[in-house]
C-alpha cells in the first residue's frame, strides 16, 4: 500500500496543480491496480442514484493484456441490478469468481458481461458517510479467477484510500468556498457611518 499511497500523494498535488485531470488520476489509479493485481481490466465506475434505480456510468479502466486505455461509456439503469448493488453498497466489496452463472449479476450478464467475455469481477465502493458514488473494478476476461482474500483486502484498501482523500479534498474545497463567501460579505457590506452630533 505505500506505493499506492505514494502514487496517491502524487495525484492529490497534480489535481491541486492542475498538472492532472480526474480522468488522467484515474487512469493512473487504474494501471496501479492491474499491474499489482495482474487481472485483464480495472475500471472506475461511478454510481448515481436516479428514481428510476441506480445508474453505472463508466468513467475509465486499463486493459493490461490489450495494453489500452478503456474510455469511458454509459450502462443504463436496470431492476436487475439493484441486488448487486444493494450487496456491494453494503459490503463495501463484491467478489465473484464466475460472473457469468451469478445470479446476483443477472441484470449485468447479457448487456455487459457476456459481450466483454468478463469471466470474474472484483469491485469496491468509493464514498464516504454511508453514501457510495463511484466503484472501483477488477475483472478478469477470457477465464474464470478466483479472487483471494489478500486481492481482496488489497482493492477494499484501494478504494477506503481513494474515498479518504477524496473526502478530505471535497472538505478543503468547501472551506476555501466558504472562507472566499465570507471575504466577499465583508468586502460589500456597507460601513456604518457615524454622524455628527446635532448642535
Amino acid at each position: 500500500m505505500k506505493r499506492f499511497q505514494a502514487l496517491l500523494d502524487q495525484l492529490t498535488l497534480g489535481l491541486d496543480t492542475q498538472a492532472y485531470t480526474l480522468e488522467q488520476s484515474a487512469e493512473m489509479v487504474c494501471r496501479h491496480i492491474q499491474a499489482e493485481l495482474g487481472c485483464s481490466q480495472v475500471s472506475v465506475w461511478l454510481l448515481e442514484a436516479r428514481e428510476s434505480g441506480p445508474f453505472l456510468r463508466h468513467q475509465i479502466g486499463y486493459d493490461g493484456p490489450a495494453g489500452r486505455v478503456l474510455l469511458g461509456s454509459e450502462l443504463a439503469s436496470h431492476p436487475d441490478i439493484w441486488p448487486y448493488v444493494e450487496e456491494l453498497t453494503r459490503q463495501g466489496v463484491f467478489a465473484s469468481d464466475d460472473a457469468l452463472a451469478d445470479e446476483r449479476l443477472g441484470g449485468l450478464r447479457e448487456s455487459f458481461l457476456a459481450p466483454l467475455d468478463l469471466r470474474s469481477v472484483l469491485y469496491a465502493t468509493i464514498g464516504a458517510n454511508g453514501n457510495t458514488t463511484a466503484l472501483l473494478a477488477c475483472a478478469e476476461r477470457g477465464a474464470k479467477r478466483r479472487w483471494s482474500a489478500v486481492e481482496i483486502r488489497t482493492l477494499k484498501a484501494c478504494a477506503d484510500a481513494i474515498s479518504l482523500r477524496r473526502a478530505r479534498r471535497h472538505r478543503r474545497e468547501a472551506e476555501a468556498a466558504s472562507l472566499a463567501q465570507r471575504l466577499l460579505q465583508s468586502q460589500v457590506q456597507p460601513k456604518l457611518s457615524v454622524l455628527p452630533p446635532e448642535d
